[in-house]
């Protein structure tokens, strides 16, 4: 049976946050940066913004556009949409493994799960976790965490001259934290290239005790020495933090130490760092020790689209690094 779109509010939210320009004319692979539930192939252009009117959909891709959940998900869906606004049946999903994550009531998806869009038209997926542990969503219960919005698919291929994408950093959205305040002190398990390694890092917290972690940079660059994702960390007085991806790093002892014991004072706000050669504006904190000396903590997330390798997390494996 066909059935109306009414979520056109989180599309609107989603959507008023895309941020690859839409004055691209190559094809381009777009990841969703907010929950980091999906990656979609032959992009042609994204819209700025959207106008709520149901004109010119946000995304538009080449035909046989593919979209693969890069977390695990709970429900992944995809539907045709025709010109009134009334949906189709729903594509099928290829890739599908399901798996149990007691307690939570609902199957989880594997991330890998795959929809491919190769007729061209309006189409509007959904992507996302039911967030509560013991109800399922719909019927009045559940909480939803995830991501709708809209895809144009054009009735044309990939351009088969399209150049290789710009390898400039992206611009990075420099948070608004707090000038000063203290850090929470507590040790996190991040699964890199399959193994887990212990950080020591340092949390801020919102009203609701919710926290945003941060990583000494040093320490992540020791842990990714010599692996395909290895930077080099410089300071200059000219050009301060400088990141060379694809360096190996020069340790000076200070890597994989707690510098502080519990939590500790901290400034902070944007920073700016050299990567490649380019100005990069990042949220970091500082942490001062007693003889005035500063440790630099970065987000890893901010970190690995800056010099181009994977901070991804799943229920399954929690918080993790592939480097390749």
């Amino acid at each position: 049976m066909k059935k109306k779109i009414l979520s056109l509010a989180l599309t609107l939210a989603l959507c008023l946050g895309l941020t690859v320009s839409s004055s691209a004319e190559k094809a381009m692979t777009y990841e969703d940066e907010f929950n980091h539930f999906f990656r979609l192939t032959n992009v042609q252009q994204v819209a700025d913004d959207w106008n709520g009117l149901g004109l010119g959909l946000p995304i538009t891709c080449y035909k046989s556009a593919e979209i693969t959940t890069i977390a695990d998900v709970t429900y992944f869906h995809a539907l045709p949409i025709d010109e009134d606004g009334n949906s189709g049946e729903e594509i099928p999903v290829s890739s599908l493994v399901e798996f149990d994550y007691p307690p939570h009531p609902e199957k989880f998806i594997k991330a890998g799960a795959k929809i491919t869009l190769s007729e061209p038209g309006w189409y509007q997926v959904f992507a996302g976790v039911c967030t509560n542990d013991h109800q399922p969503k719909g019927n009045g219960g559940g909480e939803l965490e995830g991501v709708d919005f809209f895809i144009t698919v054009l009735d044309e291929d990939v351009p088969t001259s399209a150049d290789p994408q710009p390898t400039t950093p992206p611009a990075l959205v420099v948070e608004d934290i707090p000038a000063s305040g203290t850090a929470v002190a507590s040790t996190q398990a991040v699964e890199v290239d399959g193994k887990k390694v212990e950080f020591q890092m340092y949390a801020l917290l919102d009203a609701n005790g919710n926290g945003t972690n941060y990583v000494k940079l040093r320490d992540l660059a020791h842990v990714l020495n010599g692996t395909a994702a290895q930077f080099a960390v410089g300071y200059s007085n000219a050009a301060g933090i400088t990141l060379t991806s694809s360096q190996p790093y020069q340790g000076n002892g200070s890597e994989m130490t707690t510098p502080f014991s519990g939590d500790r004072a901290y400034t902070g706000g944007g920073q700016s760092v050299q990567v490649n050669g380019n100005a990069v504006e990042m949220t970091a904190i500082n942490l001062l020790d007693d003889a005035g000396g500063g440790y630099n903590y970065f987000k890893l997330r901010d970190l690995g689209t800056a010099l181009g390798f994977k901070v991804d997390w799943s229920a399954a494996r929690g918080i993790y690094i592939e480097t390749k």
